[in-house]
């Protein structure tokens, strides 16, 4: 598959946007945590930056689809990318206790990065873990296990979203 050149993606509106969603993707993935390990508050910091740049990637994702194929293959490496980072950093900052705030971080930012079937992901946890705590009265400690199960269940409702039934739709509309 030939790559797009940067010149080539720049003579479009669509690959002007898409440039510029990349470009504050980027950026806000280096700066929020530069400025948290300056005011010593990484780990805020780097949740904001993943919140913000998951909802930029997501948005460069659908312009993706509209500029060409070329353009969806680094979406979706960049998306693939940052949801693994995103597990990186949990594993890194989960801090041993069984009520771990590292799940907060990774439930919301998943949320963000898998939006909007992340919602109902959320929502399917809610309801487990209220049964799970109301029937049974299991209380489910976060671990290493928690988080990576956590992870890849948000990580493939949102691939399947993004990479296969959102491509499906846009090619029966395209038929229509």
């Amino acid at each position: 598959m030939k790559m797009i050149s940067v010149r080539e993606l720049a003579k479009t509106r669509n690959g002007k946007m898409l440039l510029l969603l990349w470009a504050l993707t980027a950026i806000i993935l280096v700066a929020m945590p530069a400025l948290g390990s300056v005011r010593e508050e990484l780990a805020g910091n780097l949740a904001f930056g993943f919140l913000i740049g998951s909802a930029l990637l997501n948005l460069s994702i659908i312009v993706a689809y509209k500029v060409g194929s070329e353009s969806v293959q680094i979406a979706k490496a960049g998306w693939i990318g940052l949801g693994v980072v995103i597990l990186g950093f949990a594993f890194y900052l989960f801090d041993g206790k069984p009520n771990s705030d590292i799940a907060m971080f990774l439930g919301w930012a998943m949320l963000v990065h898998s939006f909007p079937v992340g919602l109902i992901v959320s929502l399917l946890f809610a309801g487990i873990s209220y049964l799970l705590y109301n029937s049974f009265s299991v209380d489910v400690k976060v671990g290493y296990l928690y988080l990576l199960v956590v992870w890849l269940v948000f990580f493939a409702a949102g691939y399947f979203q993004w990479f296969k039934l959102l491509p499906s739709l846009i090619a029966k509309f395209r038929r229509k």
